[in-house]
């Protein structure tokens, strides 16, 4: 089976799930109407990218981070 295609059963099965948490609210679950800002959708990938080499813990301190230096965009990186 192609993970597409595993991706697409179990996305047909299971909904979405919100399992990406967002500095904003935190978990979502349940919540599928919920709409990312061109920043979030940034943070979700940035923070994806750091979570493969550190705790998720100090992914957050690391957005927050550069959240306070305004470096939370495509762009200011």
């Amino acid at each position: 089976m192609e993970i597409l295609e595993l991706y697409n059963k179990l996305y047909d099965h299971y909904g979405p799930q919100g399992w990406w948490p967002l500095r904003r609210c935190g978990y979502h679950p349940k919540i599928y109407l919920l709409t990312l800002t061109q920043d979030e959708i940034f943070e979700v990938v940035l923070g994806s990218i750091l979570t493969q080499n550190t705790t998720f813990i100090s992914v957050q301190k690391s957005l927050s981070k550069l959240e306070n230096l305004g470096a939370i965009s495509s762009h200011a990186i």
